[in-house]
């Protein structure tokens, strides 16, 4: 028996001779993405006989989509028409069959946004939102996030939780498909104290988060016209010393500050402010004139562009208890900037004894490291 040749209106149906439709092929065959609103070429379907050989006059497949409505075919073009996945079914009567996994993901835009603003303390987390749209509808999918910077904010690739890690900028991206968003965002010191030292007459003050400021204010800085007085402050957060830039501001213009230089402009008296994020704490600073020094001076003191004195000047420290503290060594400009730095040693031990051991050594560096600056001395390692 030879098969004779007919055609059917529809399903373009031809067969010729007694060759048998056996297979269909699509080719390529890998599965399909369809990721642009022009579409994707239509692959082309191969009839094959029973000896694997494609046939020439063979019926035309029938084609059909599970699910309908995510592709439709337009010539010899597959247009998407919504975001998702479907199977092309090609069929020929009584026939072989065969399948094409088809997944349209066309993006239409991508948008990122954070709270306001958008920042997080190191060591805390916050959540920028991505959005995005693919053929008008919202997309719903994975992004895939990033961070410009992991050292200073780090984000989960899954989840798009950022982590500050340390102070400063960083750039998250968000990305889904050929579409990508970005927003900054800043990690701030998470810090929940402060400390501010005075180095003559020596003391500290400290502000802790969620504390009110002191009723009283604490001991005046002294310093006299003309003069630079340093003070050191400590931004310190979960228990330990954070690195932090610190915002400077004084009261009035007797003294003018900068990244924590006083210098006396008039006698008079201003109060000095160290803040980072919203925690601040306030020295008062006390102006004398030059005829009356409040706080030990450095008169004695010649002024010397070098520090010549060969012997260090050693300080075997004590409390007031007799217990010993780490003796320091300085180089001074000459003898008389010598006794002008031991002069001081005993009351800034005075003002240190009561303190807790942490704020008491750093008390204790700063007073004399200022003292020593003040007199003409520096310090040897």
């Amino acid at each position: 028996m030879r098969w004779s040749a007919h055609l059917i209106v529809g399903a373009s149906l031809v067969v010729a001779g007694c060759a048998k439709p056996a297979a269909l092929v699509f080719e390529p065959a890998d599965a399909l993405t369809i990721t642009d609103t022009k579409g994707a070429p239509m692959p082309k379907i191969v009839v094959k006989d029973d000896e694997g050989q494609p046939m020439e006059d063979a019926p035309a497949p029938q084609l059909t989509f599970a699910p309908d409505g995510v592709v439709s075919i337009d010539g010899a073009t597959l247009k998407p028409a919504r975001n998702g996945k479907t199977t092309l079914l090609a069929s020929i009567e009584d026939g072989p069959t065969t399948k094409l996994a088809i997944e349209v993901f066309v993006v239409d835009s991508i948008s990122l946004t954070c709270p306001e603003p958008c920042t997080v303390k190191v060591g805390a987390t916050i959540k920028p939102i991505a959005a995005a749209t693919g053929l008008g509808l919202p997309l719903v999918g994975a992004f895939a996030w990033s961070s410009s910077s992991s050292s200073v904010a780090e984000v989960d690739a899954a989840s798009g939780s950022v982590t500050g890690k340390t102070a400063g900028a960083a750039n998250i991206i968000a990305k889904v498909g050929d579409k990508s968003a970005t927003v900054e965002v800043t990690v701030v010191p998470n810090v929940d104290e402060l400390r501010l030292f005075c180095p003559w007459p020596p003391f500290v003050a400290v502000r802790k988060a969620g504390q009110a400021p002191p009723a009283e204010p604490p001991v005046s800085c002294e310093t006299i016209v003309g003069e630079t007085i340093g003070l050191r402050a400590e931004p310190w957060g979960g228990g330990k010393l954070q690195s932090a830039e610190l915002l400077w501001t004084a009261s009035s213009t007797a003294v003018t500050v900068a990244k924590g230089e006083v210098t006396a402009r008039t006698v008079g008296g201003a109060a000095v402010e160290a803040k980072v994020g919203d925690l601040a704490v306030e020295l008062p600073v006390s102006v004398y004139d030059t005829k009356r020094k409040r706080r030990p001076g450095a008169a004695e003191c010649a002024d010397s562009a070098g520090y010549s004195l060969v012997s260090p000047v050693a300080l075997p420290l004590k409390d007031d208890a007799g217990a010993p503290v780490p003796p320091r060594a300085f180089t001074c400009a000459n003898a008389a900037a010598a006794a002008c730095l031991k002069s001081g040693v005993a009351d800034i031990v005075k003002a240190t004894t009561p303190l807790a051991p942490d704020l008491a050594a750093a008390l204790l560096d700063h007073a004399l490291a200022e003292r020593g600056r003040r007199c003409c001395c520096r310090a040897t390692p």
